[in-house]
């Protein structure tokens, strides 16, 4: 928007302190070309906020607000209208090779439809149906979620201005916007700590990384078991010394059988696994360590708790516990991150609620 209201800067951020030192020298030289022919691209168009268009399901204000000369607001600017476009002066730049009415009357119209109908066509577009989509999303940075176009009687092209987030995000993307909070499942959604430049180098994202390359392993177990027997899978993961806990809701499942015949060709005993995971520092391989243990290990009313409230921190995506089972688990479900904005290995410090409670066999 601000492209449009005023200009395009190449190297540095308009509201920066090295464009008051080098913008000029940015916006009318190194990306003069842009300047000048950039509002003829269609493209440039698709890059509107469409989040200020009805198609668009929202959970909290609009993003584009505008403040008239006597201080009064609105927002229900529609910037797929031209004659917003004409009342703002917009494009503030055009070559001069072009005839400036004649592309507001002709070419704009059609470029901002255009766009608006490619805008809306994605947003129609339920990506979950198609794929196993994972929304990955930060809010503990200030991020520019508003745009506010002030309107002044002594100039015909008002100044654009930005506004930061209540709700924050990752520095570049607000937060309800990359978790698409309103209309996502929030289970596909994973927090993390880091900024828009360095999500994918997050803690948490590899933990979910982890996680998930954990889940495929057992959903190629659960299918390989038909071809093969739990034997062969066992020895598959013999031969390479790996082995994966089970998941939450099949914890006497095939991932454990998997795990017990595994480790029982290799010659490990239990308790070599549980004194290995002891023993290692606190991260996410202490955590599959301890509850491989417990997977491994006859039904221990005393250990298993013990093994798996250590697992916790990492593994709970609950804020409380399970409860403690006597006769064949310590926990129902474990799994996954903390749903939050605190990382999963700072959560579950103590011991459960459930260590005292345990169901009747």
């Amino acid at each position: 928007m601000s492209a449009f209201a005023d200009s395009f800067y190449l190297y540095f951020d308009p509201a920066g302190i090295y464009a008051k030192l080098f913008g000029y020298v940015d916006r009318e030289f190194l990306a003069r070309p842009i300047n000048d022919y950039g509002a003829t691209f269609p493209s440039a168009y698709q890059l509107l906020p469409v989040t200020s268009a009805a198609c668009f399901p929202r959970t909290n204000e609009l993003p584009i607000a505008v403040q008239e000369s006597n201080n009064a607001v609105f927002t229900n600017l529609d910037i797929f209208d031209v004659a917003t476009w004409v009342r703002y002066n917009w494009p503030n730049k055009l070559h001069t090779s072009y005839d400036r009415a004649r592309f507001l009357s002709e070419t704009l119209g059609t470029h901002l439809v255009a766009a608006k109908d490619f805008l809306c066509d994605l947003v129609d577009f339920d990506v979950d149906k198609q794929f196993d989509v994972t929304r990955i999303y930060g809010d503990r940075h200030r991020t520019i979620c508003k745009l506010i176009v002030e309107s002044s009687s002594r100039s015909r092209s008002p100044k654009v201005s930005s506004s930061v987030c209540t709700e924050r995000g990752d520095g570049t993307v607000p937060a309800w916007v990359a978790g698409e909070f309103g209309r996502a499942d929030a289970k596909t959604r994973v927090l993390v700590s880091k900024d828009h430049g360095s999500l994918f180098a997050a803690d948490e994202f590899k933990v979910f990384l982890e996680g998930y390359q954990k889940g495929l392993h057992r959903k190629w177990q659960q299918r390989l078991v038909g071809i093969v027997g739990k034997d062969g899978i066992a020895d598959l993961y013999a031969k390479t010394k790996y082995v994966i806990p089970s998941a939450p809701d099949e914890a006497d499942g095939t991932a454990a059988e998997t795990a017990r015949r595994a480790v029982e060709k290799l010659g490990v005993s239990p308790r070599a696994v549980y004194r290995l995971a002891k023993s290692t520092g606190r991260s996410t391989s202490r955590a599959d360590g301890l509850h491989v243990y417990a997977d491994l290990a006859p039904s221990d009313p005393k250990t298993d708790p013990w093994a798996l409230n250590n697992a916790a921190p990492y593994l709970s995506r609950e804020e409380k516990f399970c409860r403690s089972q006597s006769s064949s688990r310590a926990c129902d479900k474990i799994g996954g991150l903390v749903e939050g904005s605190r990382s999963a290995r700072y959560q579950s410090k103590g011991r459960p609620d459930c260590w005292n409670r345990r169901k009747q066999a």
